[in-house]
């Protein structure tokens, strides 16, 4: 059974699309983007194609596959697949310059692509939306979702230190830079005041170094954001903030992740730039209280040392 999926996207897009690496099975191809092949580490991937590798997708184009995914909801990769040749596609493609998809009922359609300002399309379906982003994508897999984990082939760190290392976000992707907590260092010294050693996440070279960077912590503090999908895919306890994206998209995994939600009823615009304020720096995110994000980072140490 050959296999291609094709899923683009940032980094952490592509790593919180492995679960379904445990369902699919034979031989695999991944097609996403350059910047996001270090996180696909897993035995299970046979060949990883980078889209800017004009040559290596030139040549996916004379093999063949069972089963072709194509899980980006996106012209340029809805193009790709339907020029692969395979005896079947599930996902996007296109058709008379629309994109269309196998199945028109599954709940993911209209909740990727941006409009010219940057946010969804659909915002309203995206602020609605309860579903987790894995649930979504397992109905185009055409599996059901039960709670399949990260893969990701990477020596986990398990023990807890004294004091217990703390690793909080410093920044956020370029897209919804609105994403940012704006009281990082006073969170950081409020949690050194309650004991807690503190890593301040840093911009890092290469994927590795800022994967060592995650498994170095016992926990994470982090936005929607890649780091957050680090974490837990390693198996580290976590505590996310949510304002201007969806907390509902977000699996939780029991209780290894701890969701700290704004109440604001602006919320969940996916703006990169905020209504209220005119600039990248969200209200939601000024707003969250330093003492709400602590008491999360306390209420996780208590589950995983009760």
């Amino acid at each position: 059974m050959k296999n291609l999926v094709i899923k683009f996207g940032a980094p952490g897009d592509t790593l919180r699309t492995t679960p379904i690496l445990r369902v699919l099975g034979g031989d695999i191809t991944w097609l996403t983007e350059q910047e996001s092949l270090p996180v696909l580490r897993s035995s299970c991937i046979s060949k990883k194609v980078a889209i800017e590798d004009e040559a290596a997708v030139e040549q996916l184009m004379k093999d063949s596959f069972d089963v072709v995914y194509s899980l980006e909801e996106d012209m340029r990769a809805a193009q790709l697949a339907g020029r692969i040749h395979a005896n079947e596609l599930r996902g996007f493609y296109e058709q008379d310059d629309r994109l269309c998809s196998t199945d028109p009922d599954w709940g993911w359609i209209g909740l990727v692509p941006t409009s010219p300002d940057g946010r969804p399309v659909n915002v309203q379906g995206k602020r609605q939306n309860r579903q987790s982003y894995q649930k979504l994508i397992f109905d185009i897999i055409g599996v059901p979702f039960t709670g399949q984990d990260y893969v990701i082939e990477w020596e986990r760190k398990r023990e807890w230190e004294t004091p217990p290392m703390v690793g909080i976000t410093t920044e956020v992707g370029r897209k919804w830079p609105t994403k940012q907590y704006l009281h990082t260092t006073q969170l950081a010294d409020e949690l050194r005041k309650k004991g807690y050693a503190i890593r301040l996440f840093e911009q890092r070279q290469t994927m590795e170094e800022h994967i060592g960077d995650v498994n170095a912590c016992d926990m994470v503090v982090a936005a929607d954001s890649l780091p957050m999908h680090i974490a837990l895919a390693l198996g580290k306890p976590t505590v996310a903030y949510f304002g201007p994206t969806s907390a509902a998209e977000i699996y939780d995994y029991g209780d290894r992740l701890l969701k700290v939600v704004t109440d604001l009823p602006c919320a969940r615009c996916y703006a990169p730039i905020c209504d209220v304020s005119g600039t990248a720096k969200a209200i939601c995110m000024d707003e969250l209280p330093v003492s709400t994000l602590a008491e999360a980072v306390d209420t996780q140490f208590r589950r995983y040392n009760g």
